[in-house]
């Protein structure tokens, strides 16, 4: 006689893609200036666990757990980002994003020989650089090399109307726009995640949500590198409360799209 074995196969692979929308919330903990998205993430993922208190047994010399009780649930949410949008770092550093406007300056600056000196912002274009007098202009090339955040002064250059070691240099340049971090102004950052994808194995829309993520500063800020860089978004789930009503979670929730 042969086998009966004959199992049903309902199983449902995961491969999610999708985008990461990332809001700020207000006191009521309710989005607030609507979602960005997060661009570009290698991974999303939401990590569970518990705390309990255990009563041991000490009675029959089992050494067995007599009773057992749960006394914290816990969700702590890491979203890989590979976007460096402004947003996205001033989230992770916790700080704000200021923009600057495309101004003239002018900046005065002590000279070292063979040292750079640093202007404010980013130049588009360095206008002119004097002696502090306005008398003398020094040339590109011969007493100085520009470069869009600084002046590196050369060392071997004319002594004759040169800049001397101490000199006080008045710079000119034109100021590009830029948007500007501020970071760790803020005493936290509270911020709700939605993942609003797809199940590629199955073809079936999925959506996330993480009402209230109470986020960690990241935990570093990579500016070199030899490949594209990673910036984490890490935080822990804390209880909503824009969510009210029997049988929700304050947490967050799934929800995953019915075909028939």
């Amino acid at each position: 006689m042969g086998s009966l074995f004959n199992p049903i196969d309902n199983t449902k692979g995961w491969i999610g893609n999708g985008a990461v929308l990332i809001s700020k919330l207000d006191s009521l903990d309710r989005p607030v200036g609507g979602f960005s998205n997060a661009g570009m993430c290698s991974s999303a993922v939401l990590a569970l666990s518990n705390e309990r208190v255990e009563m041991r047994d000490t009675m029959t010399g089992s050494l067995g757990i007599a009773q057992s009780r749960i006394t914290q649930n816990k969700a702590e949410g890491t979203v890989t980002i590979r976007s460096f949008e402004p947003k996205n770092l001033a989230m992770a550093l916790y700080g704000d994003v200021i923009r600057d406007a495309a101004v003239a300056k002018t900046v005065t600056r002590t000279a070292h020989l063979g040292a750079s000196v640093v202007i404010d912002g980013i130049a588009t274009e360095i206008t002119s650089v004097k002696s502090s007098d306005g008398l003398t202009t020094y040339e590109n090339g011969v007493h100085f090399l520009a470069s869009s955040g600084s002046i590196f002064i050369i060392a071997d250059q004319p002594a004759e109307d040169g800049i001397a070691d101490g000199d006080e240099l008045e710079i000119a340049y034109q100021g590009a726009a830029v948007d500007r971090i501020e970071g760790f102004i803020k005493q936290s950052m509270d911020v709700q995640i939605v993942f609003e994808g797809m199940n590629v194995s199955t073809s079936e829309d999925v959506k996330v949500t993480w009402y209230k993520v109470s986020l960690d500063p990241a935990a570093q800020r990579q500016l070199v590198s030899t490949d594209y860089g990673d910036l984490e978004l890490k935080g822990v789930l804390q209880i909503s409360k824009a969510i009210t009503g029997a049988g929700l979670s304050k947490m967050f929730k799934e929800e995953h799209r019915v075909t028939v």
